[in-house]
């Protein structure tokens, strides 16, 4: 007997890369393009109104792995949110939010961490939000 499947091997791999690429997607909160169409004071809104380090980068709250897509979100960011860059009052502090969400999102033991605080196991005690989590009394 012989058998020959009609799975073509390069077709395999094309449905791969389109299930990796769905399964991206559920990953963000919006996509690389549209973060390149926006301007600084999009930037800095976006970034201050965020409420976690997640948020900042417009990441969905789970562990992430990506660091190819965290640093190219933190370049495109950093450069719309540099107060070098940019004479925005609130670009300072977006961009020492994006820093620390930077450093957080960085570690997967520091996402482990803030992920915890997030969703915290049921019954147990919460001490604050800790570093990465943005309060409206920590801005201040």
């Amino acid at each position: 007997l012989e058998w020959e499947p009609d799975v073509d091997v390069a077709d395999a791999s094309d449905e791969d890369l389109e299930q990796e690429a769905e399964e991206e997607v559920g990953n963000f909160l919006f996509g690389d393009e549209e973060m390149l169409a926006w301007n600084s004071r999009e930037a800095v809104l976006w970034i201050a109104n965020a409420a976690t380090a997640f948020e900042v980068f417009g990441l969905r709250p789970k562990l992430f792995s990506g660091h190819a897509t965290l640093r190219r979100r933190f370049r495109r960011l950093s450069l719309l949110t540099h107060p070098d860059k940019n004479a925005d009052e609130d670009a300072g502090l977006a961009f020492r939010k994006l820093a620390d969400a930077m450093k957080i999102l960085g570690d997967e033991a520091e996402q482990d961490r803030l992920l915890r605080r997030l969703f915290p196991v049921a019954g147990a005690m919460r001490e604050g939000p800790g570093p990465g989590v943005y309060s409206a009394s920590a801005a201040a």
